[in-house]
């Protein structure tokens, strides 16, 4: 028996990577992006730049294999993004999306204390920051699936099931960038690192969305 694409499913396919449906208000988000990046370089963070960039790219690739499961399964992905967009990317991530992921980094780069070592309640204030952070985004999230723009649709990782799954990744993706922000990593090993990242982007996205057309 063949299991029938979902509704919200069938519709992101029908958009993903369809340039008629772009939009005007791709420029000023695009504007800010390179703001922030000019500032960053401008301020010799690079540190936080390349954080940006490694989160990035590290979102399209998990992207890409929310995509994959669309496809292996033939039902749907974990998480579909649904309503209007400027342009969509894979069915779960849509321009807008990856923007902010490129430079929502910029921003929490600013709160955290310069003192690694600093307590907060007694507790390392890396480890409260990330946890904050990773409130924050399962927050988000909750908002945009309640405004039925990010659909959950496995029985696991429906509302109210998906909520404490987000936390605890997002807790530990923060984690992650807080440890490459504060790593002593010299320049030129953080741009093998970032380039590896997309190297494996690229090479996936030739292979699954262009060649197999799977994502």
């Amino acid at each position: 028996m063949i299991i029938p694409y979902t509704r919200e499913a069938e519709q992101a396919l029908e958009q993903v990577r369809n340039v008629s449906a772009l939009q005007w208000s791709i420029l000023p988000l695009v504007a800010v992006l390179l703001y922030v990046y000019a500032r960053e370089i401008q301020e010799k963070n690079y540190n936080t730049l390349f954080t940006c960039l490694a989160f990035a790219g590290c979102g399209l690739l998990l992207e890409m294999l929310n995509g994959l499961i669309m496809h292996w399964t033939g039902r749907t992905a974990l998480w579909v993004a649904a309503g209007e967009s400027s342009y969509l990317i894979f069915v779960g991530i849509n321009i807008e999306i990856i923007l902010c992921f490129s430079i929502i980094w910029a921003a929490a780069a600013r709160v955290l204390p310069e003192e690694r070592g600093m307590k907060i309640l007694g507790l390392p204030n890396r480890a409260v920051f990330a946890g904050t952070f990773g409130f924050f985004s399962m927050c988000t999230e909750a908002l945009l699936n309640r405004a039925g723009l990010l659909v959950w649709q496995w029985w696991w990782f429906k509302w109210p099931y998906a909520l404490p799954q987000i936390l605890v990744f997002y807790t530990l993706a923060w984690y992650g960038l807080i440890r490459f922000q504060d790593s002593e990593i010299s320049f030129r090993d953080r741009c093998r690192i970032v380039g590896a990242i997309y190297a494996v982007l690229i090479t996936a996205f030739v292979v699954f969305a262009v060649v197999l057309k799977w994502v």
